[in-house]
């Protein structure tokens, strides 16, 4: 994250692109952020509220234009830094993803996960579910909860 610090903006023209590490850096850094919309990308910074700027690779146009916008316009380039700042925050933090496990591990663990109906054929009931109530019990301890 340090080759970040003191960057304007964070361009990553990636045909093909999961959920990068990358990109939760730049935006944890308060970057602005310029990118392919694919894979999970779109995810990460799209929405109501988006928190960067994202064009389809064969409009590489529309990236170029996208980067001069953060450029020319001082104000866009604040709110999409700030909303990467705080979608970083908020949703890929520590303490949110540990808060996540929790959840994951109590619903898991919890003595009925789901029922049917009665004479549902091919109902799959899960009751009490040992294993996970053992990883939770193990884990839960570890994790540092803010």
């Amino acid at each position: 994250m340090r080759s970040l610090a003191g960057r304007n903006v964070f361009v990553a023209p990636r045909r093909y692109e999961g959920i990068g590490m990358a990109f939760l850096e730049a935006m944890a850094c308060g970057l602005p952020v310029v990118a392919h919309r694919v894979g999970g990308v779109e995810d990460l910074l799209g929405g109501a509220e988006p928190a960067g700027l994202l064009f389809y690779p064969q409009h590489s146009e529309e990236g170029t234009s996208g980067l001069l916008r953060i450029f020319d316009e001082p104000r866009l380039a604040e709110q999409l830094a700030s909303r990467s700042l705080q979608r970083a925050r908020n949703q890929f933090s520590i303490a949110h993803q540990a808060k996540n496990m929790v959840s994951l591990y109590q619903s898991l663990s919890s003595p009925c996960i789901g029922q049917a109906s009665e004479g549902e054929e091919g109902a799959q009931i899960l009751g009490n579910v040992p294993y996970w109530r053992y990883v939770w019990e193990r884990w839960k301890r570890r994790l540092i909860l803010h």
